[in-house]
């Protein structure tokens, strides 16, 4: 006997009900008439809404027949399972060939392949091995997991079909109606307009009305993404369609356009094209034949060999957009060329914005800035450099050092591609100890600057320092200049001044002259113990001869003891590696020895004969 029920028009018996009367009935006609096969033609399981929606279904199972199981299972074939939302509307449809169902425990399962639509088909979900569980209205698929998104994340897309659809593949799946979550497990991979991931799980919400926009998507477990030109990698991904952003943590790693980095967490924003990078940031740009901080010549003489040049900047966190990034909290970035280290930077904040190839087009650092290339080390509170010019600007008590040498004011610029320095402002400079027959030989810098030897950072040195103070003073390869009260202190020589220049010669390899011009007072101190003590409007002092010369109404005071010479002349020379010296014009000496009387002779006197004038 074949018997199918069906609820009346305008009652609402519960699916239980119906159910329990089908098989008693089908078990009453199998008493009597034992051999015969119980089957259930057009098989349906109701469950309606709470009031005062009682009237509503809410799930529905189907089946074109049904055959009892022992224990009190239900054997459904050419089966359908719907979920309806309160409105009516029709949420999810699931659609397999078989199924076993067990009213009791509300719950349905089948090894067989099925069918899932959510939605009205914006979701179509394909796998094996299907698990429905009523009570917590939980579904599980568990095998070979294959799903279509129509219209990608974005409802707004479904109503064209394979427009951008998203693509799901995974091991497992669950579906979760109380909380509308899906879950994939084992091998996800998803792709879809400018997303690919890969993870071993993901989970997303689905929209609880209508055929709206997926929430977000987390994924879990060895995530791997490539969004637009950006690929990362971490631990877990959070992807947010709607706001188009992508967060990732978990020793988060990312590349794009030949750049890379890490960090604890980065998160893309796709309106503003900007990725954040935060917690041990790091990021490495290569360079090609480009610098990041200017160096010595140009960029090209300085790396001759554009392969494996790299910047790398560590940090607390990072801002990068298409061409400008800016970091923040204990920025650390190193300029390599291969293994070699170029240059080093340390700050605060640093703000950077790159042309083509990465080429640096504007650096400023601020708070605690160190810039360091070999021997040569910049530093201040405050530093802007022009990429295109290779001309830096530090402020907040900046200060230099090369080798060691070493100078600070108010303001320094520099020019580092030039190697040209200008300080302004309370300028100072110091040298070690010159030469006893040299003025100012400390000048010269070393032959060879390993760039990848540290830079001093001690400002004290073992030898005795000569100091220089101005009101600004510029240092160019080949020549250096102080302006506006200029005091030099030796040990063997004290000089003040309005302005002091010096010429080296071509490469920096020695000093050639020093000019000291306007109110020249001057005190030297010669080997023998003799002072020279110097006024007059202009000094010049030539390396080749040794030779002092001063004009300007000179005049030249010697102590020797307690001896006492004075010259005075148009010009007058002074041999500082002999002591000789030589008088030209007007000469006017006195000589003068305690309890003696003055004298006009001189020791070591010579007038100077005038040049001979060229036919």
């Amino acid at each position: 006997m074949k018997i199918c029920i069906l609820p009346q028009a305008n009652s609402r018996p519960s699916g239980v009900f119906l159910l329990g009367l089908a098989l008693l009935t089908s078990g009453l006609v199998a008493l009597a008439q034992p051999q015969a096969v119980t089957v259930m033609k057009n098989f349906q399981w109701t469950d309606f809404y709470d009031p005062p929606h009682e009237r509503q279904l809410r799930w529905l199972l189907k089946g074109a027949e049904a055959r009892p199981r022992p224990g009190g299972e239900i054997a459904v074939q050419r089966v359908t399972l719907e979920k309806f939302l309160e409105t009516g509307t029709r949420e999810l449809l699931v659609e397999l060939p078989e199924c076993g169902f067990d009213p009791t425990t509300r719950e349905a399962s089948s090894p067989g392949s099925l069918r899932m639509h959510f939605q009205e088909g914006r979701f179509a979900l394909e796998g094996e091995g299907f698990w429905w569980q009523h009570t917590n209205t939980l579904l599980v698929i568990s095998n070979r997991v294959r799903t279509t998104i129509r219209g990608g994340w974005f409802a707004s897309q479904a109503a064209a079909p394979g427009l951008g659809d998203a693509q799901v593949l995974a091991d497992r799946f669950s579906f979760t109606g109380q909380t509308t979550q899906a879950v994939y497990r084992g091998h996800v991979r998803v792709t879809g307009t400018n997303l690919a991931l890969a993870s071993g799980r993901l989970s997303f919400l689905l929209p609880t009305t209508g055929a709206g926009s997926v929430d977000k998507l987390t994924a879990e477990e060895d995530v791997t993404i490539d969004f637009g030109d950006l690929r990362a990698s971490g631990r877990r991904a959070v992807y947010e369609p709607s706001a188009g952003s992508l967060r990732l943590a978990g020793g988060a790693t990312w590349q794009a356009q030949g750049r890379e980095g890490g960090g604890d967490e980065l998160q893309l924003d796709g309106a503003t094209r900007s990725l954040n990078v935060s917690g041990n940031a790091v990021l490495t740009l290569p360079l090609g034949d480009a610098e990041f901080i200017p160096h010595r010549g140009s960029a090209s003489a300085a790396f001759p060999n554009t392969t494996n040049r790299v910047v790398t900047v560590t940090s607390a966190r990072y801002n990068l957009q298409t061409n400008l990034v800016s970091f923040s909290g204990g920025v650390r970035a190193v300029e390599r060329a291969a293994e070699e280290v170029r240059s080093r930077l340390a700050a605060d904040a640093l703000f950077a914005t790159f042309g083509p190839s990465n080429q640096l087009q504007t650096l400023v650092a601020e708070r605690d800035v160190v810039i360091e290339q070999g021997e040569r080390r910049l530093s201040g509170a405050h530093a802007t450099c022009d990429g295109a010019t290779g001309g830096m600007e530090l402020t907040g008590n900046p200060e230099w050092r090369d080798g060691e040498r070493f100078g600070q004011g108010e303001l320094l610029l520099a020019n580092l591609r030039r190697e040209e320095f200008v300080v302004r402002g309370n300028a100072s400079l110091s040298l070690p100890h010159t030469q006893a027959d040299r003025m100012f030989g400390a000048l010269l810098g070393s032959a060879t600057n390993r760039a990848d030897k540290p830079a001093q950072t001690n400002t004290a040195s073992p030898v005795p320092l000569t100091r220089i103070t101005s009101d600004e003073y510029s240092f160019a390869p080949e020549a250096v200049a102080f302006r506006g009260h200029v005091r030099v202190d030796d040990a063997r020589m004290q000089l003040t001044t309005d302005a002091l220049a010096l010429k080296l010669a071509p490469g920096g390899t020695n000093v050639v002259s020093v000019i000291a011009d306007q109110n020249v007072v001057m005190s030297l101190v010669e080997t023998n113990g003799q002072t020279n003590l110097v006024t007059c409007e202009r000094a010049v002092y030539t390396a080749e001869s040794v030779v002092l010369a001063l004009t300007g109404t000179p005049l030249l005071r010697q102590l020797t003891g307690t001896t006492s010479n004075s010259f005075a002349a148009e010009v007058i020379l002074l041999n500082l590696a002999t002591g000789e010296v030589r008088a030209e014009r007007g000469i006017r000496i006195s000589v003068s020895v305690p309890g003696g009387a003055a004298t006009n002779a001189p020791a070591r006197l010579f007038e100077a004969k005038p040049a001979r004038r060229k036919k």
